[in-house]
């Protein structure tokens, strides 16, 4: 009786066994990975064509084309003035003829008529001055020969009013004057004058009757 007592008081003192501890899962916290690079991408494969064998090629000789005439370009090959101008200026003899004018035939800014609808009589072939031949004519002469080498179209075109050629002297200048109201080059005479006019044979003085 006292050893199942004792037995009791034994069982009644051994507490129930602990239930073992819950396992605690431990989470690895790991810092967030960064993104992985994207690949790069794979270069392509270059083409190279494989060269070909060329023929040479005949050279070809460069071809050079003229520009066309300009209008100034064929102005300036049309000027009657001009080259009256630079007829009469260059050549000396005219500066002698030109001395030869009386001065009742010049003007007081010193011009002279030598063409005005017809041939001033300093000029004239037909209508000799008195005491001898036309001081003029060998000008006369040389414009129709500068005027003759001319194109036709050129001495056609229409002009209004004088044209006034200037030649220099060894003490003054003259002025020899073309035209006057509407005319053309072409009006004058540009038969090339090459015989000096006949002189007027002097007439003997009738006796005293």
């Amino acid at each position: 009786m006292h050893l199942a007592a004792g037995s009791l008081w034994l069982a009644a003192r051994i507490e129930p066994p602990l239930a073992p501890p819950e396992a605690i899962a431990l989470l690895a916290f790991r810092a967030p990975a960064s993104p992985a690079p994207a690949p790069e991408p794979v270069p392509a494969k270059a083409y190279v064509p494989v060269p070909t064998a060329v023929a040479p090629q005949p050279e070809i000789a460069e071809v050079v084309i003229d520009p066309p005439a300009t209008a100034s370009a064929r102005d300036a090959a049309c000027a009657p003035l001009k080259a009256v101008q630079a007829a009469l200026a260059s050549d000396p003899a005219v500066r002698t003829a030109i001395a030869a004018v009386p001065t009742g035939a010049r003007s007081v800014a010193e011009a002279i008529v030598v063409w005005n609808q017809g041939w001033s009589p300093l000029a004239s072939l037909e209508v000799p001055l008195a005491g001898g031949e036309a001081p003029l004519a060998g000008v006369r002469a040389l414009v129709a020969r500068t005027l003759a080498a001319l194109p036709a179209h050129c001495l056609a075109e229409p002009i209004t009013g004088p044209r006034l050629v200037l030649v220099e002297g060894a003490a003054q200048t003259a002025v020899l004057a073309f035209g006057s109201g509407a005319w053309r080059w072409r009006d004058l005479d540009t038969q090339v004058v090459t015989q000096a006019p006949q002189q007027v044979p002097a007439q003997a003085p009738h006796p005293a009757g």
